[in-house]
């Protein structure tokens, strides 16, 4: 029974290759210029490589709403760099989900392909964490306490704002699981937000991505399910749905953005200019994502 469980050392090495985080990472850098652009910019305030002269790094490492850089104003920047995350998320699952239709076979199918999508988020985070950090403790002065005080300010917004949405994803999509040929067949999904894929050429298009693991929860890795079985209508189904759904959120995002941007006049909606530069980040790759859905390479 034990040698049964053994693995050779091809597969254990195969099964760390072909890591779905790693899979999203180098297709990033190979098909996700457009995105990779935003977070370049991003980088580039934060590390004070990108407009030194006019100061925005001091924007962004310490962050001003109503005249004080405190826990409300690093949790509004948190806010909006978790918007920024989910539309970084929404983008890449929208344009190359396909690509890993076995992600289709999962319970709560874009949350883990969210957990999957976390390493330029995790890399952007650090780095920011340790230049605010670094700004507040050399350049401000501040004791460790209101530091951390400030950092966390940063986790509650951004957090809140990915469970809020994470939880809407949870509640509205399905697997592949969910439907069966029968259903498909009597009631397929049909929307003008999105297109039917011709899975022929798609199939093409993903024998480029094995994946062999990935990331079920944070503490387990997992061993991907092959989606040759299922009925690629069945599959299609899984994708238009959650594309559906995405759609959906990123228009009540771009709606709750408009009106709180029609109180600008309000002091209280002057929110730290940071929030305000990821916002519009947001906002562009939200469009963009919703745009692809049904006009595919004419979005640009």
């Amino acid at each position: 029974m034990v040698s049964a469980l053994k693995i050779s050392a091809k597969q254990r090495f195969e099964r760390v290759l072909y890591f779905f985080p790693f899979r999203l990472l180098i297709l990033h850098f190979k098909r996700n210029h457009f995105l990779l652009f935003f977070w370049f910019l991003l980088f580039g305030y934060t590390t004070n490589l990108l407009a030194s002269r006019y100061g925005v790094v001091y924007q962004f490492l310490y962050p001003e709403y109503r005249g004080q850089s405190d826990f409300v104003a690093f949790a509004m920047f948190g806010f909006a760099l978790g918007g920024f995350i989910l539309a970084f998320n929404l983008y890449t699952y929208i344009l190359h989900g396909f690509r890993f239709p076995f992600i289709a076979t999962l319970n709560r199918p874009f949350m883990k392909f969210s957990l999957n999508n976390f390493m330029l988020p995790a890399i952007y985070l650090a780095v920011y964490i340790y230049c605010s950090v670094s700004f507040q403790l050399n350049q401000e002065l501040l004791p460790v306490k209101h530091v951390i005080f400030n950092i966390a300010g940063l986790f509650t917004g951004m957090l809140f704002f990915l469970i809020v949405s994470l939880l809407y994803f949870n509640f509205t999509n399905k697997n592949a699981g969910s439907f069966s040929k029968h259903e498909n067949d009597k009631n397929p999904i049909q929307s003008n937000l999105t297109k039917p894929k011709d899975w022929l050429i798609e199939d093409k298009k993903t024998s480029d991505w094995r994946v062999e693991t990935y990331m079920v929860h944070w503490l387990k890795i997992g061993l991907a399910r092959t989606s040759k079985h299922y009925d690629r209508s069945i599959l299609e189904k899984v994708f238009s749905q959650n594309h559906v759904n995405a759609s959906f959120f990123e228009l009540g995002v771009l709606i709750s953005f408009i009106i709180i941007g029609s109180f600008r006049e309000n002091t209280w909606f002057l929110i730290p200019a940071a929030a305000s530069l990821t916002l519009f980040f947001t906002v562009a790759l939200m469009l963009i994502s919703a745009l692809f859905s049904w006009i595919k390479g004419w979005t640009f």
